[in-house]
């Protein structure tokens, strides 16, 4: 079951608030390695006749990996009851393939503003990328309830 229009709202808006958050944590203690490990990660993402379970296995490895690097325990238990949340839509989500042909590119620009210390340059592309994924689901529920 999808959740209803005013869940859908308050969960992409503590996802936006959590996620940049803890983005700039990550662009303050990233390491050489934390970085690597990120583009390994989304490398995967490239790889051919991608499955959608393998998709969304990918995403969540590199969202987790991301949360991870902010070395905040709360923060990251925050994002994991987030996470938890938005698994309702796991069915539908790796249907939306124009959030998947986007989805490497983001992270892309991403690990790069992470490893330029820029700070508002990834808290932008976090909020670009919610609000793609943000639209696409709520046009989701929109046609669901048809």
């Amino acid at each position: 079951m999808l959740l209803n229009d005013w869940e859908t709202r308050d969960l992409f808006e503590a996802r936006r608030l959590v996620e940049c958050n803890l983005v700039r944590l990550a662009v303050i203690k990233a390491s050489p390695e934390d970085i690597a490990e990120l583009r390994r990660v989304n490398e995967k993402m490239k790889r051919p006749n991608l499955s959608e379970q393998e998709y969304w296995d990918f995403d969540i490895e590199f969202h987790t990996t991301l949360a991870s690097m902010s070395a905040n325990t709360v923060m990251i238990t925050v994002y994991d009851m987030i996470s938890t949340m938005y698994h309702r839509y796991e069915g539908k989500v790796k249907k939306l393939y124009d959030v998947q042909m986007t989805t490497y590119s983001n992270h892309k620009a991403l690990i790069e503003a992470i490893e330029e210390k820029d700070v508002e340059k990834a808290c932008g592309i976090v909020n670009r990328s919610m609000s793609i994924s943000e639209e696409a689901i709520y046009n989701l529920n929109t046609v669901t309830k048809k």
